[in-house]
């Protein structure tokens, strides 16, 4: 989380030591935890612990602004830091607003990493019910993610292929959901 980063020394050297250890380390843009961050300060946070991947900015359930804030985000920081790998997360209100704003992340050269929230839920709703309440985010992300198969399967759907664009659960904690995704290497 960028806002630790910047307050907390010892959290900032931990995640130095993991990236030194050869860990996957993304810096979290801490939007979801009510900070914004000038995409500078995101860049030095991010060179502070080298973190392998930087959380481009995002608007919860604005997909087009999402869109819009990721790509301006990725254009500026690869002009300056080309090897900084950006990770870009969908969101959407409308279930077509979701897929028009993962469809300009996947097609565009400079998002390395696609971000599916835990919290996108209103993408399905009325459309899915769990049998089980407490598996219902669960089932509405497994859903979505069988979708997103689909089209990266279909031919000609995106340009980029899951092979060079992984997908990244934020938020996933319940076993039963990681184990949907153990034969899509393009999910982590």
């Amino acid at each position: 989380l960028a806002h630790l980063v910047a307050e907390s020394k010892p959290y900032a050297d931990f995640y130095r030591r993991e990236v030194e250890r050869g860990a996957l380390v993304i810096l979290d843009n801490s939007d979801f935890e009510g900070f914004q961050f000038a995409p500078e300060d995101l860049v030095d946070a991010c060179d502070a612990i080298g973190a392998t991947e930087l959380m481009a900015p995002e608007t919860f359930r604005d997909g087009k602004k999402t869109a819009h804030q990721v790509l301006k985000f990725a254009e500026k920081v690869k002009h300056t830091n080309p090897d900084i790998k950006i990770f870009g997360t969908a969101h959407g209100g409308p279930k077509i607003e979701f897929f028009d704003c993962w469809t300009e992340l996947m097609n565009s050269d400079l998002v390395d990493t696609i971000g599916v929230s835990c919290r996108f839920d209103v993408v399905l709703r009325r459309t899915l019910r769990s049998p089980s309440p407490k598996l219902q985010k669960a089932y509405y992300r497994i859903a979505l993610m069988k979708l997103i198969d689909a089209i990266l399967t279909s031919e000609g759907m995106v340009k980029a292929s899951p092979k060079t664009k992984p997908h990244h659960l934020l938020g996933a904690t319940d076993a039963i959901e990681l184990y949907q995704y153990r034969d899509w290497p393009w999910v982590r």
